[in-house]
């Protein structure tokens, strides 16, 4: 939402779509067209010949709509949860040809003098319905068996390949831009895979069979599959690595860095839910989680070559 103030007091060609603190049309206002209208306070009068649509905390209607007025009384976008100081008031002389549907937790204040042609009430709730409160003991279990998860499954890696485990970190530290190429490839290449694939399995339909497409589509999906979910590896790695020096053993680094990034997506998470959808904590959240997975997709990839080149060796 933008700040600031709108006040319309002549005639708009066609619809009018505003964002502010506070929105007022003037007694000389005429709107042509429809109107949306989204703003802490909005105060409507002149002539609105199509329909209205509000969102705010304080809403005054007045003067005539030709069409439906549907208002809104500060619903919060992310918990549908309304706030206890709100307000809807029709003053006297207010007409509505259409229909009056609102959504709040008191009814309208609407004057004998007001005309509406028809009216709905959705009574709301201050509090959250039962299935949609978040349930912070659950989510937080669910963040500590998934720490708890990633850390065995680094274990494993590490008692199979521990060379490899290790050389994960180093990839990030050696060639950054490299790490970050190849895990933009990653991330981004499933698109084109993907299309590859589904050509392959219409393929093996018509002129071979189902069979040979179906393989390919669980190998395609297995291994992009793994290759997310395990991206936090090699940077929670890295970051222990990076913090800690030599100071401790690789897998205690490997946890302390676990532990630190987890840390982080908790508490962005609890400030997007705070703050709401479409603030700056949710794009610092996707960012994040964004270069983990570039990063970590990255090492995974230098790791696959590593041990490619270490087998074909081997083999020779």
């Amino acid at each position: 939402m933008q700040t600031g103030n709108i006040t319309i007091a002549g005639e708009t060609g066609k619809n009018v779509n505003c964002f502010a603190k506070s929105i007022v049309f003037k007694d000389s206002a005429v709107i042509n067209g429809n109107s949306i209208l989204v703003g802490q306070y909005v105060n409507t009068a002149g002539i609105t010949k199509g329909s209205a649509r509000i969102w705010s905390e304080t809403i005054v209607l007045s003067g005539e709509f030709l069409g439906d007025v549907d208002v809104d009384v500060n619903i919060n976008n992310t918990t549908d949860k309304m706030s206890d100081n709100v307000n809807l008031t029709v003053l006297p002389g207010t007409k509505i040809h259409g229909k009056l549907s609102y959504k709040s937790i008191t009814e309208a204040e609407i004057a004998p003098g007001a005309q509406i042609g028809q009216k709905e009430w959705i009574k709301a709730s201050s509090q959250l319905p039962k299935n949609q409160q978040y349930n912070y003991p659950i989510w937080i279990s669910r963040k500590i068996l998934t720490l708890g998860v990633y850390f065995l499954l680094g274990l494993l890696l590490y008692k199979m390949f521990p060379n490899l485990f290790k050389r994960q970190a180093d990839f990030i530290q050696e060639n950054p831009l490299g790490t970050l190429g190849r895990g933009a490839i990653a991330v981004f290449s499933p698109l084109l895979v993907l299309l590859v694939v589904v050509l392959l399995f219409t393929l093996s339909i018509v002129a071979i069979s189902p069979s040979v497409g179906l393989i390919f589509t669980a190998a395609f999906t297995g291994f992009y599959t793994l290759v997310f979910y395990f991206s936090t590896i090699p940077v929670a790695l890295w970051l222990g690595n990076r913090l800690f020096k030599e100071k401790h053993k690789t897998l205690f680094n490997f946890a302390l860095g676990l532990i630190i990034i987890n840390f982080v997506q908790i508490a962005l998470e609890l400030l997007c839910k705070v703050a709401g959808a479409g603030t700056a904590f949710n794009v610092i959240s996707a960012i994040f989680t964004l270069t983990i997975l570039i990063f970590g997709s990255g090492a995974l990839s230098y790791g696959i070559q590593y041990a490619y080149q270490a087998i074909r060796q081997e083999a020779v």
